[in-house]
Protein backbone atom coordinates (compact mmCIF):
# COMPACT_ATOMS: atom_id res chain seq x y z
CA UNK A 1 0.00 0.00 0.00
CA UNK A 2 1.39 3.24 -1.12
CA UNK A 3 1.63 5.72 1.82
CA UNK A 4 1.36 9.35 1.36
CA UNK A 5 4.19 11.52 2.44
CA UNK A 6 2.87 14.31 4.62
CA UNK A 7 4.25 17.39 3.92
CA UNK A 8 1.84 20.01 5.65
CA UNK A 9 4.18 18.98 8.50
CA UNK A 10 6.86 20.25 6.79
CA UNK A 11 4.57 23.69 7.18
CA UNK A 12 5.38 23.68 10.71
CA UNK A 13 9.31 22.38 10.57
CA UNK A 14 8.96 18.98 10.94
CA UNK A 15 11.80 17.54 11.25
CA UNK A 16 12.49 15.38 8.08
CA UNK A 17 12.68 19.03 6.06
CA UNK A 18 14.28 21.80 5.15
CA UNK A 19 13.66 25.42 4.11
CA UNK A 20 15.61 26.99 1.43
CA UNK A 21 17.06 30.43 2.30
CA UNK A 22 15.79 32.85 -0.22
CA UNK A 23 13.59 30.94 -2.10
CA UNK A 24 12.03 32.60 -5.13
CA UNK A 25 9.44 31.31 -7.89
CA UNK A 26 12.29 31.02 -10.40
CA UNK A 27 13.69 28.02 -8.88
CA UNK A 28 14.93 25.38 -12.09
CA UNK A 29 16.96 22.40 -11.81
CA UNK A 30 19.28 22.59 -14.93
CA UNK A 31 19.68 19.29 -16.49
CA UNK A 32 22.48 20.67 -18.61
CA UNK A 33 25.17 21.48 -16.06
CA UNK A 34 23.51 18.95 -13.30
CA UNK A 35 22.48 21.60 -10.53
CA UNK A 36 19.57 23.31 -9.16
CA UNK A 37 19.70 27.09 -9.45
CA UNK A 38 17.46 29.94 -7.73
CA UNK A 39 17.23 33.05 -9.73
CA UNK A 40 16.59 35.94 -7.20
CA UNK A 41 15.91 39.73 -7.42
CA UNK A 42 12.89 39.00 -9.57
CA UNK A 43 13.27 41.93 -12.86
CA UNK A 44 15.75 44.12 -11.29
CA UNK A 45 19.44 45.12 -11.38
CA UNK A 46 20.38 43.70 -8.74
CA UNK A 47 19.82 39.87 -9.67
CA UNK A 48 21.61 37.03 -8.28
CA UNK A 49 21.83 33.36 -9.13
CA UNK A 50 22.71 30.54 -6.46
CA UNK A 51 23.40 27.07 -7.09
CA UNK A 52 22.94 24.13 -5.18
CA UNK A 53 23.84 20.54 -5.69
CA UNK A 54 21.82 17.40 -5.59
CA UNK A 55 21.43 17.69 -1.87
CA UNK A 56 20.47 21.04 -1.97
CA UNK A 57 23.80 22.52 -0.09
CA UNK A 58 23.88 25.69 -1.47
CA UNK A 59 27.67 25.95 -4.00
CA UNK A 60 28.56 28.82 -5.74
CA UNK A 61 26.71 32.38 -6.99
CA UNK A 62 26.39 34.32 -10.09
CA UNK A 63 25.93 37.92 -9.71
CA UNK A 64 24.37 40.26 -12.64
CA UNK A 65 23.53 43.67 -12.87
CA UNK A 66 20.10 43.00 -15.41
CA UNK A 67 16.85 42.56 -15.85
CA UNK A 68 15.28 39.93 -17.26
CA UNK A 69 16.92 36.63 -17.83
CA UNK A 70 16.11 33.89 -20.34
CA UNK A 71 17.19 30.13 -19.01
CA UNK A 72 15.83 26.62 -20.27
CA UNK A 73 16.82 23.61 -18.13
CA UNK A 74 18.47 21.85 -20.73
CA UNK A 75 20.76 24.28 -21.78
CA UNK A 76 24.49 25.38 -20.00
CA UNK A 77 23.20 29.14 -20.80
CA UNK A 78 21.45 32.16 -19.71
CA UNK A 79 20.74 34.64 -22.19
CA UNK A 80 20.18 38.24 -21.27
CA UNK A 81 20.52 41.96 -23.14
CA UNK A 82 22.95 44.54 -21.86
CA UNK A 83 24.03 48.02 -23.11
CA UNK A 84 22.86 47.37 -26.23
CA UNK A 85 23.86 43.51 -26.59
CA UNK A 86 22.41 40.10 -25.99
CA UNK A 87 24.06 38.16 -24.05
CA UNK A 88 24.93 34.02 -24.07
CA UNK A 89 26.71 33.20 -20.30
CA UNK A 90 27.77 29.87 -19.53
CA UNK A 91 26.30 29.13 -16.02
CA UNK A 92 29.10 27.06 -15.01
CA UNK A 93 32.27 28.46 -16.74
CA UNK A 94 31.11 32.07 -16.22
CA UNK A 95 32.23 32.78 -20.01
CA UNK A 96 30.42 35.61 -22.50
CA UNK A 97 29.99 35.72 -25.59
CA UNK A 98 27.89 38.70 -27.21
CA UNK A 99 26.10 39.76 -30.08
CA UNK A 100 24.60 43.89 -30.70
CA UNK A 101 21.21 44.05 -31.67
CA UNK A 102 19.66 47.31 -33.45
CA UNK A 103 17.33 48.99 -31.04
CA UNK A 104 14.75 51.36 -33.19
CA UNK A 105 14.58 55.04 -32.03
CA UNK A 106 10.66 54.09 -31.37
CA UNK A 107 11.35 51.08 -29.35
CA UNK A 108 8.88 50.25 -26.82
CA UNK A 109 9.23 46.89 -25.31
CA UNK A 110 12.26 44.42 -25.75
CA UNK A 111 14.35 42.54 -26.43
CA UNK A 112 12.01 39.49 -25.34
CA UNK A 113 14.36 36.55 -25.41
CA UNK A 114 14.18 33.38 -25.94
CA UNK A 115 17.40 30.47 -26.10
CA UNK A 116 18.52 27.32 -26.66
CA UNK A 117 21.62 25.11 -25.79
CA UNK A 118 23.03 24.96 -29.04
CA UNK A 119 23.57 28.44 -29.33
CA UNK A 120 20.41 29.82 -31.18
CA UNK A 121 18.12 32.35 -30.05
CA UNK A 122 15.26 34.38 -31.21
CA UNK A 123 14.43 37.32 -29.85
CA UNK A 124 11.30 40.08 -30.49
CA UNK A 125 11.35 44.06 -30.63
CA UNK A 126 8.38 45.92 -29.82
CA UNK A 127 8.18 49.47 -31.83
CA UNK A 128 5.56 52.14 -32.51
CA UNK A 129 5.68 54.34 -35.38
CA UNK A 130 5.22 57.55 -35.81
CA UNK A 131 1.74 57.35 -36.48
CA UNK A 132 0.63 54.86 -33.90
CA UNK A 133 0.67 51.68 -34.98
CA UNK A 134 3.06 48.94 -33.50
CA UNK A 135 5.14 46.46 -35.31
CA UNK A 136 7.08 43.27 -33.92
CA UNK A 137 9.97 42.27 -35.35
CA UNK A 138 11.49 38.98 -34.90
CA UNK A 139 15.07 37.41 -35.36
CA UNK A 140 16.87 34.23 -34.98
CA UNK A 141 20.39 34.25 -34.53
CA UNK A 142 22.90 31.55 -34.17
CA UNK A 143 25.88 32.22 -31.59
CA UNK A 144 27.86 29.42 -33.15
CA UNK A 145 27.82 30.66 -36.72
CA UNK A 146 27.18 34.44 -36.00
CA UNK A 147 24.66 34.63 -38.63
CA UNK A 148 21.16 36.12 -38.41
CA UNK A 149 19.03 33.46 -40.28
CA UNK A 150 15.63 35.21 -39.83
CA UNK A 151 14.14 39.09 -39.76
CA UNK A 152 10.39 39.83 -40.28
CA UNK A 153 7.79 42.54 -39.07
CA UNK A 154 4.40 41.63 -37.66
CA UNK A 155 1.59 44.16 -37.22
CA UNK A 156 0.67 44.20 -33.31
CA UNK A 157 -2.99 45.25 -32.26
CA UNK A 158 -1.61 47.18 -28.77
CA UNK A 159 1.67 47.18 -26.86
CA UNK A 160 0.86 44.11 -24.88
CA UNK A 161 -0.15 42.31 -28.17
CA UNK A 162 2.68 41.48 -30.25
CA UNK A 163 3.76 38.32 -31.78
CA UNK A 164 7.12 36.37 -30.62
CA UNK A 165 8.57 32.78 -31.39
CA UNK A 166 9.97 30.60 -28.36
CA UNK A 167 12.95 28.04 -29.08
CA UNK A 168 13.04 24.12 -27.50
CA UNK A 169 15.87 23.91 -24.86
CA UNK A 170 18.32 21.81 -27.22
CA UNK A 171 16.78 24.00 -30.20
CA UNK A 172 15.55 21.90 -32.41
CA UNK A 173 11.90 23.32 -32.89
CA UNK A 174 10.16 26.78 -32.10
CA UNK A 175 7.09 27.65 -31.88
CA UNK A 176 5.02 30.93 -33.13
CA UNK A 177 3.13 32.48 -30.67
CA UNK A 178 2.08 29.19 -29.01
CA UNK A 179 0.52 27.47 -32.33
CA UNK A 180 2.31 27.39 -35.31
CA UNK A 181 5.37 24.90 -34.86
CA UNK A 182 8.59 24.63 -36.74
CA UNK A 183 11.39 22.88 -36.96
CA UNK A 184 15.29 24.32 -37.06
CA UNK A 185 17.35 22.85 -39.74
CA UNK A 186 20.25 24.49 -40.00
CA UNK A 187 19.08 28.10 -39.79
CA UNK A 188 16.26 27.58 -41.94
CA UNK A 189 12.93 27.36 -40.43
CA UNK A 190 10.93 24.37 -41.78
CA UNK A 191 7.25 24.60 -40.95
CA UNK A 192 5.88 21.14 -39.10
CA UNK A 193 2.05 22.47 -38.94
CA UNK A 194 -0.25 24.24 -36.31
CA UNK A 195 -1.41 22.52 -33.04
CA UNK A 196 -4.13 20.07 -32.47
CA UNK A 197 -7.58 20.89 -32.43
CA UNK A 198 -8.49 21.75 -28.16
CA UNK A 199 -4.42 21.42 -27.42
CA UNK A 200 -2.90 24.47 -25.61
CA UNK A 201 1.08 24.51 -26.05
CA UNK A 202 2.68 24.29 -22.40
CA UNK A 203 6.41 23.53 -23.12
CA UNK A 204 9.09 21.71 -25.02
CA UNK A 205 9.27 18.56 -23.06
CA UNK A 206 13.08 19.56 -21.19
CA UNK A 207 14.95 16.64 -20.93
CA UNK A 208 13.58 15.29 -24.81
CA UNK A 209 12.53 18.37 -27.42
CA UNK A 210 11.28 16.13 -30.01
CA UNK A 211 8.25 15.86 -27.30
CA UNK A 212 5.53 18.75 -26.90
CA UNK A 213 3.26 18.88 -23.44
CA UNK A 214 0.00 20.31 -24.10
CA UNK A 215 -3.42 20.50 -21.92
CA UNK A 216 -6.69 19.84 -23.54
CA UNK A 217 -9.06 22.71 -23.76
CA UNK A 218 -11.89 20.44 -22.95
CA UNK A 219 -10.58 18.01 -20.27
CA UNK A 220 -7.90 18.18 -17.46
CA UNK A 221 -5.62 15.84 -19.17
CA UNK A 222 -2.05 16.49 -20.30
CA UNK A 223 -0.84 15.44 -23.66
CA UNK A 224 2.63 14.49 -25.03
CA UNK A 225 2.79 15.09 -28.77
CA UNK A 226 5.76 14.45 -31.09
CA UNK A 227 7.27 17.61 -31.88
CA UNK A 228 7.90 16.12 -35.73
CA UNK A 229 4.13 15.72 -36.71
CA UNK A 230 1.81 16.69 -33.93
CA UNK A 231 0.61 13.10 -33.15
CA UNK A 232 0.14 12.10 -29.87
CA UNK A 233 2.15 9.59 -28.52
CA UNK A 234 0.15 9.34 -25.01
CA UNK A 235 -2.28 11.62 -22.83
CA UNK A 236 -1.96 11.67 -18.96
CA UNK A 237 -4.94 12.16 -17.03
CA UNK A 238 -5.12 12.91 -13.53
CA UNK A 239 -8.11 12.76 -10.95
CA UNK A 240 -10.90 15.78 -11.94
CA UNK A 241 -10.41 19.43 -11.04
CA UNK A 242 -6.49 18.28 -10.56
CA UNK A 243 -4.71 20.47 -13.39
CA UNK A 244 -1.33 20.27 -14.66
CA UNK A 245 1.35 22.16 -12.94
CA UNK A 246 5.10 21.90 -13.53
CA UNK A 247 6.99 18.80 -15.13
CA UNK A 248 10.42 17.75 -13.62
CA UNK A 249 12.56 16.61 -15.78
CA UNK A 250 15.00 14.44 -13.56
CA UNK A 251 11.93 12.04 -11.97
CA UNK A 252 10.06 12.74 -15.30
CA UNK A 253 6.87 13.02 -12.91
CA UNK A 254 4.31 15.91 -13.66
CA UNK A 255 2.80 17.61 -10.55
CA UNK A 256 -0.80 18.35 -10.96
CA UNK A 257 -2.40 20.22 -8.36
CA UNK A 258 -5.91 21.89 -7.04
CA UNK A 259 -7.31 24.52 -5.09
CA UNK A 260 -8.11 23.93 -1.59
CA UNK A 261 -7.36 20.79 -1.48
CA UNK A 262 -5.24 18.06 1.10
CA UNK A 263 -3.14 16.39 -2.00
CA UNK A 264 -1.17 16.95 -4.94
CA UNK A 265 -0.71 13.95 -7.73
CA UNK A 266 2.70 12.78 -9.03
CA UNK A 267 2.31 11.02 -12.32
CA UNK A 268 5.02 9.94 -14.45
CA UNK A 269 4.55 10.85 -17.82
CA UNK A 270 6.04 7.80 -19.55
CA UNK A 271 4.92 4.94 -17.84
CA UNK A 272 1.99 6.64 -15.98
CA UNK A 273 2.36 5.78 -12.46
CA UNK A 274 0.87 7.61 -9.52
CA UNK A 275 1.81 9.17 -6.32
CA UNK A 276 0.04 10.63 -4.51
CA UNK A 277 1.79 13.51 -1.38
CA UNK A 278 -0.26 15.09 1.06
CA UNK A 279 0.10 18.75 1.21
CA UNK A 280 -2.76 21.39 1.78
CA UNK A 281 -3.10 24.03 -0.91
CA UNK A 282 -4.83 27.17 0.59
CA UNK A 283 -4.81 31.11 0.63
CA UNK A 284 -1.72 30.64 2.50
CA UNK A 285 0.23 27.50 0.31
CA UNK A 286 -0.63 29.08 -2.94
CA UNK A 287 1.64 26.75 -5.25
CA UNK A 288 3.97 23.73 -5.11
CA UNK A 289 7.24 23.01 -7.32
CA UNK A 290 8.54 19.50 -7.88
CA UNK A 291 12.11 19.82 -8.52
CA UNK A 292 14.55 16.77 -8.60
CA UNK A 293 12.23 14.88 -6.44
CA UNK A 294 11.84 17.41 -4.09
CA UNK A 295 8.07 18.77 -3.68
CA UNK A 296 8.85 22.81 -2.42
CA UNK A 297 5.91 24.89 -0.68
CA UNK A 298 5.63 28.51 -1.32
CA UNK A 299 7.63 29.26 1.63
CA UNK A 300 10.56 27.80 0.54
CA UNK A 301 10.10 25.00 2.63
CA UNK A 302 10.64 21.04 0.87
CA UNK A 303 10.41 17.23 1.64
CA UNK A 304 12.30 14.83 -0.46
CA UNK A 305 8.93 12.84 -2.53
CA UNK A 306 10.84 11.02 -4.94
Amino acid sequence: MQIPVDLTTTITNAANSSTLKGYSSELFYNLAIDKLINITGLNTSNRKIYYYDNSLQKQDSLSLNVGGINQQNGSPYIYYSQSGNIIQQHLLTRAITKTPYTAPSTIVNGPSISGAANGIITYSIMRRTNTGIYYSNNKFYNFDTDNTFYNTDFFATSITNGSSYNVSGQGNFAIFNGGTVYRLSGNMLQLVGAMPAQTYFTRFRDDDDNQIMARSSSSNSLALLNSSDLTTIRTITPPAEYSFSMYDPVTHYALFTKSYSELVYLINIDTRHVKTVKAITNSVYLGYKLINGYLFASDGSYIKVL
